[in-house]
């Protein structure tokens, strides 16, 4: 069976998990801080380590005050998790369509106001220009999804962290990601908010300070609202060791990647974002694959899921999703557009395994039972992303 693969876990990830069960202290603690410290000096801001990015978008909206009257925009194209603890807080959510590269792009008709915040979602381990973005959207707020994106790109240069045009960024060390973890996430910050109490039930000092003597005053106080989503150190001590590592898991899945490159290249299978990833200015989450239509896409799943091969779809677009079909129904969610590069995109892509331990045999395994699809159709004439 070819899955989309654990995490890379190294006996130095094994050792580290050790010493924090040795320690006693589970829960977010010094190696959550020390890990915050790891990723600030990698990307030049504040960092606050969180339980997922989920939660770390919940978080953060919580800091900035969301609520009834904030307007949050979204490509049709990202993890239903984000949009949904807007949705969840009261603001009004929006959708708008997507490039053929799967990145947001602003419509004409879309104003930005007071209280707006633009999250572009940087796809499969692609970069969405974000500078762009910020000019189309000024003044509105943009938090950038990085949850593909870890390690990133600026100025198409390797670094890490795709942060320099954005007010806040999210990533996540969901055991898929580039770097994985227990469970885990982050936010990086160009400006200061409450982060350190919303992540935490809005108190004002974290468990660190509330049961260990530290010599600081008995009891705390809650200041704002907030959500239970810190770090624990075991996780943080995981995703410590993966930093280290990115290097060498970088360098895995790149390689991975130019098999399927390779192998694909003359067929009518596209790889999405194929340009950059043969200019090695990709981060290699996830290897999305374009067919000629939704016959053949499902086809080729049919065929992998039949030869034990996994397969997904990283996303179908959320205006066909049930939840949000009726919010959008009930005018509860905002449209712009017809979203149709989103609904092509759905219905025309599909993930393969990629992940840093995939062997040459495996890919070509992939590949050939790909190649062996019996259909192929014309792109729909007029589709854009054809």
């Amino acid at each position: 069976m070819i899955d989309f693969g654990p995490p890379s876990i190294s006996t130095a990830e094994e050792n580290a998990i050790l010493e924090v069960l040795r320690s006693r202290w589970l829960t977010s603690g010094e190696r959550a801080e020390a890990l915050e410290q790891n990723i600030e000096e990698l990307v030049g801001r504040k960092a606050y380590t969180t339980s997922s990015a989920t939660m770390a978008f919940q978080a953060l909206l919580l800091a900035i005050g969301v609520g009834p009257g904030w307007k949050v925009c979204f490509p049709a194209i990202t993890f239903s998790g984000m949009p949904m603890q807007a949705f969840i807080l009261g603001a009004t959510v929006q959708f708008v369509d997507i490039d053929e590269d799967g990145f947001m792009v602003m419509p004409p008709d879309w104003r930005s106001g007071p209280k707006q915040i633009v999250v572009p979602t940087h796809l499969a381990g692609g970069t969405g220009s974000v500078a762009r973005i910020r000019a189309q959207t000024h003044p509105s707020l943009v938090i950038e999804d990085c949850a593909h994106l870890y390690p990133g790109f600026r100025s198409r240069t390797y670094v890490a962290g795709a942060c320099a045009d954005s007010d806040y960024s999210i990533f996540s060390f969901y055991p898929t990601k580039c770097m994985a973890t227990c469970e885990g996430g982050a936010i990086t910050a160009a400006h200061d908010l409450p982060l350190m109490s919303t992540r935490l039930h809005g108190f004002d000092r974290d468990a660190k300070y509330r049961h260990r003597a530290t010599g600081g005053p008995v009891g705390y106080d809650v200041v704002r609202p907030g959500t239970k989503a810190s770090m624990s150190d075991i996780a943080a001590a995981v995703a410590h060791v993966q930093l280290q590592r990115q290097s060498e898991l970088q360098e895995l899945r790149r390689i991975a990647a130019s098999w399927y490159i390779d192998r694909l290249s003359e067929s009518p299978i596209q790889i999405l974002h194929r340009e950059d990833r043969v200019a090695g200015q990709h981060a290699e989450h996830l290897m999305v694959l374009r067919f000629t239509s939704q016959a053949a896409r499902d086809s080729a799943a049919t065929r992998l899921g039949e030869s034990m091969i996994a397969s997904s779809l990283h996303f179908q677009a959320l205006q066909t999703l049930k939840f949000w079909r009726h919010h959008i129904s009930e005018g509860k969610v905002e449209v712009f557009g017809d979203l149709r590069n989103s609904i092509s995109y759905s219905q025309r892509c599909l993930s393969v395994p990629l992940f840093p331990d995939i062997t040459k045999a495996e890919v070509d395994r992939v590949c050939d039972v790909l190649l062996e699809s019996p259909v192929q159709q014309v792109a729909t004439p007029g589709v854009l992303m054809a």
